[in-house]
């Protein structure tokens, strides 16, 4: 058995196997980071125009979901909220607009507006 494992353990075997076990180990330590970034919750900023039952329900959503460091009921204040998730390196700013429940009841599709 010596003198098989030695045919076996050549250079053209033992290199290839040497460098996936280098590949995979960096490529769990890349996960392995990724992994703690998805247990943060996402830092978002809202505005609800809406204030209706549908549209509370995505806040609601939103409160229990992420990060909310921004929150209003007019859209004049988007730069506001903006700057402000620009400062807690936010990811987005949900605008619910007025109509959004009553679209959702009447049968039509409820659309959001999201800003980077």
């Amino acid at each position: 058995m010596g003198k098989e494992l030695r045919e076996l353990l050549t250079p053209a075997t033992v290199i290839p196997i040497v460098l996936m076990a280098l590949i995979l180990g960096s490529l769990g330590n890349a996960f392995g980071g990724i992994e703690s970034e998805l247990n943060e919750k996402p830092v978002v900023g809202v505005i609800n125009e809406d204030n209706n039952s549908f549209s509370n329900v995505v806040t609601s959503i939103l409160d229990v979901e992420s990060k909310v460091v921004f929150s209003s009921t007019n859209t004049t204040d988007k730069q506001e909220g903006l700057r402000k998730l620009f400062q807690e390196e936010g990811v987005a700013l949900i605008v619910i607009p007025k109509n959004f429940t009553q679209n959702i009841e009447t049968g039509r599709v409820g659309n959001l507006r999201v800003y980077w």
